[in-house]
């Protein structure tokens, strides 16, 4: 497999019924491509970070199959260079 040359973030908004939030956030929670930015009343707002577009589909995909999802929106999508990623984080 070639290695990816840039890294994929997006942020999305699901819509859920507030009864299965609990298992929803737990399952969000539980991957490590996923970052819960917030929580309220029948949404949560998250960001997901993938190597491919693939990759991003197949997580919201997963997450929408998630029992009590209404819907998943995407709100935005970044691509940054990984080399430009791992620049700033050794710099950290």
């Amino acid at each position: 497999m070639i290695a990816s040359s840039h890294t994929h973030f997006i942020g999305i908004v699901i819509r859920l019924y507030n009864q299965f939030k609990p298992s929803i956030e737990a399952a969000l929670t539980a991957n490590n491509a996923v970052d819960v930015a917030h929580s309220g009343d029948n949404k949560i707002v998250a960001v997901i970070e993938a190597l491919s577009e693939k990759e991003l589909a197949n997580q919201m995909q997963s997450i929408s199959d998630l029992q009590g999802v209404i819907s998943v929106s995407l709100a935005y999508h970044q691509i940054e260079e990984t080399a430009t990623l791992n620049d700033v984080t050794s710099a950290s």
